[in-house]
C-alpha cells in the first residue's frame, strides 16, 4: 500500500502512523529506496532510533526508555521498593527484546524489586510456566511487554490464574488493553476482557479511574527525565498531542523546504528539515527529532 501511495502519482510526500516496530519494518524497505518520510507518534522500540537503520523514519514520542521511567516511576507510587516486580516479554524479538531492556535499566536506576523475568515464544498459546514463575517470584506487579497479539492469551492466562487487579497490578508495556483489541483467534475473549479490569496500558488515552489517573502523572513527569527526550510534556493526553505535534512537524517542515524554494517531493530534502525543527507543541518543545 505505501508503495502505491509513491508511484501511482497521488502527490504523497509522507506518512503519519505506522504504530508498532513490525509495521516501521515493513514500511522501511520501500521508504528507505523512494526516500520517502514516515512518522509515527506512538511507535516506541528502542531498535528504531537508529539513523543508519531507519534513515526515512522519526517519531514524535519518546522511545521506550521514555515509557519505562514512566513505568517504575508509577510502580513507586504504587508501593515503591516493597512492590514486588516481574517481567513478561516475548523472546527472539529486537523490539520487545529492547523493550525488556529498557524496563530493566529502568527498574534498575529506582532500586525496584525485580524479582523474575521471563520469556515466551511467538505463538505459544500455554503460558503455565509464565504462571509458575509468577507464583513462585512472589510477584505482585506484572510488566508485559509484547506483540498486540500476545496479549490477549497472556491476559486470558492470568485471569483464568486469578492473577488480577488489585491482589496484582498489570502494566501493558506498549498496546491499548481495549476489550476490542484483545483477541483470540480472531474473536474478543472474554477472559482477556475480564483480566484487564484495573490493568495499566501505557499507549491509552484513557484508562482506568484513579490508578490510571496515578500513571499518567508518572508518565508525564517521567517523560521530562529521558536521556535522549524528543518531547517534554508539560499536560495533555501524550498519545494525543504526540500526534498532533507529529502533523505540526510536517507542516513546519515543508513550509521551511518553501520558503528555501526546495521541492518537498525530495524526501531527503524533506526529511532533512524534518530533522531540523524545533518548535512548541502539544506536548511541549518538539526538538532533536
Amino acid at each position: 500500500m505505501l508503495k502505491s501511495f509513491i508511484t501511482y502519482g497521488i502527490g504523497a510526500i509522507g506518512l503519519l502512523g505506522c504504530d508498532s516496530a513490525d509495521a516501521i519494518e515493513v514500511s522501511n524497505h520501500v521508504s528507505v529506496p523512494f526516500r520517502f518520510p514516515l512518522v509515527s507518534s506512538s511507535a516506541i522500540s528502542p531498535v528504531l532510533s537508529s539513523p543508519t537503520d531507519y534513515p526515512y523514519f522519526l517519531r514524535t514520542n519518546p522511545a521506550a526508555n521514555g515509557f519505562s521511567l514512566a513505568t517504575a516511576a508509577f510502580i513507586r507510587e504504587l508501593g515503591g521498593v516493597n512492590r514486588a516486580v516481574v517481567t513478561v516479554f516475548r523472546a527472539n524479538d529486537p523490539a520487545t527484546t529492547a523493550e525488556n531492556d529498557a524496563l530493566m535499566a529502568a527498574t534498575a536506576s529506582h532500586h525496584l524489586n525485580v524479582v523474575a523475568n521471563v520469556s515466551f515464544e511467538a505463538g505459544e498459546t500455554d503460558f503455565s510456566h509464565v504462571i509458575n514463575v509468577i507464583s513462585s517470584s512472589g510477584s505482585n506487579v506484572i510488566v508485559l511487554c509484547a506483540k498486540s497479539e500476545d496479549y490477549a492469551p497472556l491476559i486470558a492466562a492470568l485471569y483464568r490464574a486469578r492473577m488480577t487487579f488489585p491482589q496484582y497490578q498489570i502494566i501493558g508495556m506498549n498496546t491499548l488493553l481495549r476489550p476490542d483489541a484483545l483477541l483470540e483467534d480472531g474473536h474478543p475473549s472474554d477472559d482477556a476482557t475480564a483480566g484487564i479490569v484495573g490493568a495499566i496500558a501505557i499507549e491509552q488515552s484513557a484508562g482506568n479511574g484513579a490508578v490510571y489517573d496515578s500513571f499518567s502523572s508518572a508518565y508525564l513527569a517521567a517523560r521530562q527525565q529521558t536521556a535522549h527526550p524528543e518531547l517534554y510534556p508539560e499536560s495533555a493526553t501524550a498519545d494525543c498531542s504526540d500526534t498532533y505535534d507529529a502533523v505540526l512537524l510536517y507542516s513546519y517542515a515543508i513550509r521551511q523546504v518553501l520558503i528555501a524554494g526546495g521541492n518537498v517531493n525530495d524526501g531527503l530534502t524533506l526529511m532533512n528539515a524534518l530533522r531540523n525543527q524545533s518548535f512548541i507543541g502539544a506536548s511541549g518543545v518538539v526538538c532533536n527529532i
